[in-house]
């Protein structure tokens, strides 16, 4: 800007001197002959003015650059002041202070997008913090001082169950919005590793992008629901999670380019439930997975293009359910899974063009149906399956057109593998 202030005084100060110079030696253009003089001096009067408006103009440029500096100023100023305040409420000591701060850092991520991950991390920062449930059982024998505290911490612990149930309620609210790329909670990482989780509504949510993280976090309780959401980008992990109780609902779910990775979770008595559910070209990892009780449900759910995969999962006891689902394509594996107690039910499934494979897999204990299922596509294979005690019933289906595929067997069907009557197991 100084530069060109110079160069428009030094023009000015030409363009001066040349009518002066024409002033002074008597060169005073006349009207009726000089027209030559004339027309100089209107080239300069005309310079000079052009310089004075660029001058002008660029002295406007500058002082708009300087306000729109300052504005930026005041409105980070008042950012930072409103996530200090938010942040100071979220962690009070009182139970309604903690809520209205889960709101006002809410209001804040909403105005604030260069901001927005990171009032994002101070709500999921308070659902990681350590967290008893309430409703635990009074501790057999305990003194009336050991009472009291119990019931302390029970008041405590319901009061603190509304305030994280406002930071899962208001999540879920936030990424049912229609996403808009910089302005929206959508893409961004939300970071519940570890985090007990007692209720929370995200049903109908929609992740197209980012990261919400579930690892090692506890659901235990209350439900969880995510029925009717759409997941078609990104990750939603729930690597090592343990799910004890409650329910955890993916009712009428569809799945899409994303990966849902549950391995080595532990499901030790919810139910998990993704009926109805429909999976396009995606990931869900039950890989290393372990069900001792509870039910996992994958019932009346459509198979479209997705990779399921239980392989090397434990599954010791509870129910998994695939009944009335339709396999048409991409892929379900149980590599060398360990069937070593559940009840596993395909009944009146069809098997139309998915592979399903059980290569590997030992069945040890309790039993896997296929009643009524139609095997209309020979992509169901129990090739190198161990037979040593389990039972494997696929005596009563709907359609055998294309047989599920076994091994030799030279020294008879093994105990507790149930063929259709007389129709055998086919051979490759």
């Amino acid at each position: 800007m100084l530069l060109m202030l110079a160069i428009a005084a030094v023009t000015t100060l030409g363009a001066a001197w040349l009518i002066w110079f024409m002033l002074g030696n008597g060169r005073l253009p006349k009207l009726n002959g000089d027209t030559a003089g004339l027309e100089l001096i209107k080239v300069a009067l005309a310079i000079t003015a052009g310089i004075g408006a660029t001058v002008a103009l660029v002295v406007a440029y500058r002082k708009q650059r300087l306000s729109e500096a300052a504005e930026k100023r005041e409105r980070a100023k008042h950012f930072h002041e409103r996530y200090v305040t938010a942040s100071e409420q979220l962690y009070s000591a009182t139970a309604g202070v903690r809520q209205a701060g889960v709101y006002a850092m809410a209001s804040l991520a909403d105005d604030w997008d260069e901001g927005r991950q990171n009032c994002i991390d101070v709500l999921c920062g308070y659902m990681r913090m350590p967290y008893t449930p309430p409703e635990q059982p009074v501790p057999e024998g305990a003194t009336p001082q050991q009472v009291a505290e119990y019931e302390r911490n029970e008041r405590e612990a319901s009061m603190d169950r509304h305030v994280r149930r406002a930071v899962m309620d208001t999540i879920g609210w936030k990424l049912r919005a229609v996403p808009v790329y910089g302005n929206t909670w959508h893409e961004h990482i939300f970071d519940l590793t570890g985090a007990v989780i007692d209720g929370g509504d995200l049903s109908g949510a929609r992740i197209i992008g980012g990261w919400v993280k579930f690892d090692g976090a506890r659901f235990t309780g209350k439900v969880v629901r995510f029925n009717d959401a759409s997941f078609s980008g990104g990750f939603v992990t729930f690597n090592d999670a343990t799910f004890d109780s409650g329910h955890v609902d993916f009712r009428a779910t569809r799945f899409s380019d994303v990966i849902v990775d549950f391995s080595g979770a532990k499901f030790s008595g919810a139910t998990v439930s993704f009926d109805e559910g429909h999976f396009g070209a995606m990931l869900l990892d039950f890989r290393n997975s372990e069900l001792t009780s509870g039910f996992l449900a994958l019932t009346n759910a459509e198979f479209a293009g997705s990779t399921v995969a239980f392989d090397f999962a434990q599954l010791q006891g509870g129910k998994l359910g695939f009944d009335n689902s339709d396999f048409s394509a991409g892929s379900v594996g149980f590599e060398a899974t360990r069937f070593g107690g559940s009840s596993v039910q395909f009944d009146n499934s069809e098997f139309t063009g998915a592979a399903v494979t059980f290569a590997g897999a030992k069945f040890l204990d309790g039993r896997v149906t296929f009643h009524n299922a139609a095997f209309r596509s020979p992509s169901v294979g129990f090739k190198y399956a161990h037979f040593k005690g389990a039972t494997v019933d696929l005596s009563t289906p709907n359609t055998y057109t294309s047989p599920p595929s076994f091994d030799d067997f030279p020294d008879g069907v093994p105990e507790g593998l149930i063929l259709p009557d007389p129709v055998g197991p086919t051979k490759d």
